[in-house]
């Protein structure tokens, strides 16, 4: 299972980048305050599906009672944010809810695994997995790696 936190989603041009908590377009953020974040995180995992006022609050605000006006301020932030006046992106369904229209690509984030080796003078060898050898040696700290000789480790 993939963590949600190396997770990013595409649509529109925009990339939501969950590790980075940012909204980006064509790689410049784009400002979002932190519930408006979340909330557009939520949109865009529900995209082509009513989403009410109460799926809202329990879903951003876990349930504390909320204003329609911190909602409308929200949405008003990612609108903004995404550059949709006209509301093509982001609909508002008058005593409904919102309905977000854009297609959306889930994409696992890009993390490179490492390997640490320890050769027989107590030195580091990282050695990279993927896209060739990130590697390199470091030296321990004095005394060998983590205070300890390194004919322990």
């Amino acid at each position: 299972m993939r963590s949600k936190a190396s997770m990013a989603y595409k649509f529109d041009g925009f990339i939501l980048h969950l590790e980075r908590g940012a909204l980006l377009a064509d790689g410049v953020e784009r400002a979002l305050r932190y519930k408006s974040f979340a909330l557009l995180h939520h949109f865009v995992e529900n995209p082509g599906r009513l989403v009410d006022r109460d799926e809202i609050v329990q879903a951003v605000w876990a349930g504390i009672a909320v204003s329609d006006g911190s909602i409308a301020q929200c949405v008003m932030d990612i609108r903004r944010a995404l550059g949709d006046d006209a509301q093509q992106l982001l609909r508002t369904v008058p005593r409904r809810g919102y309905l977000f229209t854009a297609q959306v690509r889930q994409e696992a984030g890009q993390r490179r695994a490492m390997a640490l080796s320890l050769d027989r003078k107590g030195f580091i060898d990282i050695i990279g997995e993927g896209q060739g050898d990130i590697g390199g040696v470091l030296q321990p700290a004095p005394g060998g790696l983590w205070g300890m000789p390194p004919e322990l480790l």
